[in-house]
């Protein structure tokens, strides 16, 4: 079973979760961010909101340093995906 993680937003918190997870727990790992003009970001591909359709194997991690933006956003994306699993990276 493949293993995903989508870390929304690709900022500098962004880059800082992507040092963490260089282990090897993910077997795909995608930045979801409608202002990154490019198709990779940080050497991750970047995808747009509404190109994430399945949330079956799947984590997000919200790497928006912003209190309240990142809130709306974890509420944006538990009304997307009721089921949603949050990662923890340490």
């Amino acid at each position: 079973m493949t293993k995903s993680l989508i870390i929304v937003g690709g900022g500098g918190q962004c880059k800082v979760i992507l040092d963490c997870l260089r282990t090897g727990v993910y077997d795909q790992i995608f930045i979801e961010d409608p202002f990154v003009n490019s198709s990779t970001l940080y050497g991750i591909t970047v995808i747009k909101k509404a190109e994430v359709l399945d949330s079956k194997n799947l984590e997000f991690v919200v790497a928006i340093g912003d209190n309240y933006l990142r809130s709306k956003i974890v509420s944006e994306l538990e009304t997307r995906f009721p089921e949603i699993t949050f990662a923890t990276i340490i």
